[in-house]
């Protein structure tokens, strides 16, 4: 039993070996102009739609972030003046 399965165990391990091998290749793959122009044409479409949801994105947390900032920087404003006025 024990011997079988190491036979398995090396049969599947030289096939595995085999199959690696062969994935490793250096070939390039040249698209065709045909190809290259569909491919450029879903890269515009695609890329305006990314931006048109970044932007909307950018909408929907700018005033969040803002309000955030102006606090922030009021909060040390008012640390500051409190420093020149004299407290009782």
């Amino acid at each position: 039993m024990t011997n079988l399965r190491s036979y398995i165990t090396f049969i599947v391990s030289i096939c595995a070996c085999i199959f690696i091998a062969n994935a490793c290749t250096d070939e390039v793959i040249e698209l065709s102009s045909a190809n290259k122009l569909v491919a450029d044409s879903l890269i515009r479409i695609r890329t305006v739609e990314v931006i048109a949801e970044v932007d909307s994105l950018c909408e929907l947390v700018y005033q969040r972030n803002f309000d955030r900032a102006v606090d922030s920087i009021s909060q040390v404003r008012l640390k500051e003046i409190e420093l020149y006025i004299p407290t009782k």
